[in-house]
């Protein structure tokens, strides 16, 4: 048999040597005929892995030209993750994402990838035959304007993009030093918003009623007067925007300081500030209930 027919159809379909083989051999040699066998045979393998719990992965974060793309596709383990072919595949997905900016994942799917002859949806079912376990793409976020940035953290178990503000005067060296503080600091503390200004009246009402209900159930204040109860709400609350908001939160490499005070010794005197705008932030499997599996050696695991 034709061991470059064999080679040209597992680059095709992600099939194994022994399955390209064996459908080049039921087909008579026939390549179209052969494709189509393994990618149906795929898709059925894809129908079944996708039952299985996916919460490893790989959140990607990148810049393509003066867009930043945040991506997180998961996989059942990281073995897949540390594999270089794996890592270009989903690197393709990203810049798809930043030429095209899609909707949502379904729409996602359906882009064309002209130089792999396929759409994404397509894309991620080959690597789901190449790899033997379940990939789902789980969401992507993407920034553009003057000044976006991209940063990963741990080799993509975390990813951050985010864009500032600020005057033209700045140079590009002094936005960058900037994102990548303001990018680090939110990777390692998973703010939710920038500032206290940017929780809307429906929720910051929703917190209030939270710590409201927090201290009646609290049995040291709940029959307190009413005097300590406003103040003991007040200060729960200021520990929220602390604990939330970007600005507010204590600087990761000086906790004397917070980040707005970082960025003020950061800007020259008399100069507006540069300001973060927008940020996103994905962690892989966030959220994601982690699949006990066992292992000879350890017994049952759960996998992280």
């Amino acid at each position: 048999m034709n061991i470059e027919a064999i080679q040209t159809l597992r680059r095709e379909t992600g099939a194994g040597l022994a399955d390209c083989r064996a459908a080049l051999a039921e087909h008579d040699g026939d390549m179209a005929k052969a494709i189509s066998s393994l990618l149906q045979k795929g898709a059925r393998t894809a129908e079944r892995k996708a039952e299985r719990t996916a919460a490893d992965g790989l959140a990607l974060a990148r810049m393509y030209g003066r867009r930043a793309v945040l991506l997180e596709v998961n996989t059942q383990t990281d073995f897949v993750v540390q594999n270089a072919l794996f890592r270009t595949q989903v690197e393709t997905i990203a810049e798809a994402i930043a030429l095209h900016l899609p909707d949502d994942v379904a729409a996602l799917q359906r882009i064309r990838l002209p130089q792999h002859g396929m759409t994404v949806g397509e894309l991620v079912q080959k690597m789901v035959i190449t790899y033997g376990e379940n990939i789902v793409i789980r969401r992507f976020a993407t920034l553009s304007g003057s000044m976006p940035y991209a940063y990963m953290h741990q080799d993509g178990k975390i990813g951050v993009i985010l864009s500032l503000t600020g005057p033209d005067s700045i140079g590009p060296a002094q936005w960058e030093s900037v994102a990548r503080e303001l990018a680090m600091q939110i990777a390692a503390m998973k703010p939710l918003f920038v500032s206290r200004d940017d929780l809307g009246a429906k929720a910051l009402q929703d917190v209030a009623r939270q710590i409201e209900a927090d201290i009646a159930a609290d049995e040291s204040l709940g029959q307190k007067p009413a005097e300590i109860r406003t103040r003991a709400a007040t200060g729960r609350l200021e520990k929220y925007f602390r604990a939330n908001a970007l600005l507010e939160q204590s600087w990761i490499r000086d906790d004397a300081k917070s980040v707005r005070q970082m960025l003020a010794a950061m800007n020259a005197p008399g100069e507006s500030s540069i300001r973060p705008d927008r940020f996103y932030r994905y962690e892989r499997g966030e959220g994601i209930e982690s699949e006990a599996v066992f292992c000879p050696l350890f017994g049952t695991i759960r996998r992280q």
